[in-house]
């Protein structure tokens, strides 16, 4: 079993860059998403911040280059970052590759896909999960037994990966996942995004993986999964001609001033 996923690409509408950069721009983001699907995979994965500014070009364009590998239709999973909802909700967006909360089961493990993301809120960017979707995740919890468990979200824990303690850089505490997630019996991993940097943490079963931002760290990273194993690795996709072109539009694109983290 492997799964492939990329994390915060913020493809930018063109409209904001001059033309030039623009198309810079472009070549960049879809150099990443095509490497992404480049290697044969299980599961491709987006953690979120697919887009930036939440515009429906954005929207069409991301998903017509995500359309050109004919793999994403049945393999390819979106969750939602705070960016990509900006504008609009999910049930606006097309449903092609997003399922919302989701739980698959394999032989031996177990994935599942966790939203975090707050909707049409520029304000306040930090994660939160309903009552109802904490209710649904224990309960998928228990039925994952002492087989492993991979969970994958836009937002982390707070003081679980790098940076994740600072304000609305993790999932709000009194959403009580922390204390949900402490019940998993087994081996047990919390795949994350946000806040722009690599890190790794082992606390007890739980062993939470933070990935960085596409913009600063290109990579695909990879997780490769058998009977006795479970394995994590980064696929460097740094070039000196990635390098150059994002030398050339990263400081238009309008972040936020604590987005502009180096992991």
């Amino acid at each position: 079993m492997k799964i492939r996923f990329i994390s915060d690409l913020h493809y930018t509408d063109p409209s904001l860059f001059s033309a030039d950069k623009a198309k810079v721009h472009d070549f960049y983001i879809k150099f990443v998403l095509d490497q992404l699907f480049s290697k044969s995979a299980d599961l491709y994965i987006s953690l979120g911040d697919l887009i930036h500014t939440g515009t429906e070009l954005e929207i069409n364009n991301t998903y017509a280059w995500i359309d050109e590998h004919p793999e994403a239709v049945t393999k390819f999973h979106h969750l939602s970052g705070n960016h990509d909802l900006l504008l609009y909700d999910r049930s606006e967006w097309p449903n092609t590759y997003y399922q919302g909360n989701y739980f698959q089961s394999f032989t031996g493990f177990h994935v599942l896909y966790l939203e975090t993301s707050r909707i049409k809120n520029s304000s306040n960017y930090g994660g939160y999960i309903s009552p109802g979707t904490i209710s649904w995740l224990a309960e998928r919890i228990e039925q994952t037994g002492d087989e492993p468990l991979l969970v994958f979200a836009h937002h982390p824990i707070k003081n679980t990966s790098r940076l994740s303690w600072r304000t609305m850089m993790h999932v709000d505490e009194d959403c009580n996942l922390d204390m949900v997630l402490a019940k998993k019996r087994g081996p047990a991993f919390y795949i994350s995004a946000h806040n722009h940097c690599d890190s790794i943490l082992h606390s007890g079963q739980w062993t939470y993986l933070q990935s960085a931002c596409e913009l600063e760290h290109p990579a695909i990273k990879n997780i490769e999964i058998d009977a006795e194993h479970l394995s994590f690795y980064y696929e460097d996709l740094e070039t000196p001609d990635l390098a150059a072109a994002r030398a050339e539009f990263l400081s238009d694109m309008p972040f936020r001033s604590e987005e502009r983290r180096v992991g």
